[in-house]
């Protein structure tokens, strides 16, 4: 059983490590040196790397009859910096949106295992919505309208929705802020910097209509509850996997299949809930199947209405 008296006899083994992040010269091979990576894109360290390095350090536990010692947090500054990681086997393990999978998949050869859970929901989906009381009643009235995506480098908040509406014929121009006004015929977007935000901009009237997954909003840190009714779904899209664990493409058989065993029947014990917890709110993993791989190939279609430098910016 993995106890709360294990992660920190290895916190206390790793501490040195801290997180890697751009120094080749303290980044030694996860293999030789049986220390299991895990990597993930961050501008938060501090927010971040707590819920990694517990669920590292489990892995760890669950690894030590293939030799693992130790487990290390590497967090890149953008997708570039983890993919070159990926590929110079300086990580090992990652877990990733459906979109950016496949991107990590066709550039690094990192292969999905599993399917990942959050807050006891599997899948996605986007829900367009504006004001109650807006004279938006469909799509077409979003021409010379502003929409709220969240960031730039966000699968569901921002690059599968500006695919689905180029899909749907829509023409959407950049605005660099929220005062600006949209040519007639176009869809005006503008970054919010995340569900609250998005919620709030559409509520203040800095844009007509907002983008959000149906997990934020039901969450009343993205929608508060109290300003919830003055919001109407314009539209709700098709479902995608919220998350999918990836490996190096050249990890060991037998250490691959552990981490699955690992993470699919888990410990049941409290500590190991509250780890998967701390690893982005996780109530699950399951097997990757044929569901997981219908929704990467749907993905695959959405992309080509995507421009590379959308994608890895």
């Amino acid at each position: 059983m993995f106890k709360k008296t294990t992660f920190f006899l290895c916190f206390g083994l790793t501490m040195g490590l801290g997180f890697l992040r751009g120094n080749t010269q303290t980044q030694k091979s996860p293999e030789s040196h049986k220390i299991l990576t895990i990597g993930a894109v961050s501008n938060n360290p501090q927010k971040h790397y707590k819920g990694l390095k517990l669920m590292v350090d489990y892995g760890v536990h669950h690894l030590k009859g293939e030799g693992y010692q130790a487990g290390a947090v590497f967090l890149a500054k953008d997708h570039q910096e983890l993919m070159k990681a990926l590929q110079e086997r300086r990580v090992d393990w990652i877990t990733l949106d459906p979109l950016y999978a496949h991107v990590y998949s066709r550039k690094t050869g990192a292969q999905i295992i599993l399917r990942r859970w959050k807050k006891g929901i599997p899948q996605f989906t986007n829900y367009i919505f504006v004001k109650a009381g807006s004279e938006i009643r469909s799509l077409d009235q979003l021409k010379g309208k502003k929409i709220a995506f969240e960031k730039p480098d966000s699968a569901e908040g921002y690059l599968l929705p500006l695919a689905i509406l180029r899909k749907k014929g829509f023409d959407l121009v950049y605005l660099s802020s929220p005062t600006d006004i949209p040519p007639s015929q176009k869809i005006g977007y503008v970054f919010s910097g995340g569900p609250l935000n998005t919620s709030a901009y559409v509520y203040k009237g800095l844009a007509d209509a907002g983008v959000l997954t149906d997990f934020d909003w039901e969450q009343n840190e993205s929608i508060p509850a109290e300003v919830k009714d003055n919001f109407t779904i314009l539209e709700q899209w098709q479902p995608f996997d919220l998350a999918v664990e990836m490996v190096r493409k050249d990890m060991p058989a037998a250490v691959k299949d552990r981490i699955k065993k690992m993470l699919v029947q888990p410990d049941g014990d409290r500590w190991t809930q509250y780890v998967f917890d701390q690893y982005d709110q996780t109530s699950a993993f399951e097997m990757a199947d044929a569901l997981v791989e219908t929704h990467i190939n749907e993905i695959k279609k959405l992309m080509a209405y995507l421009k590379p430098v959308e994608i890895l910016k």
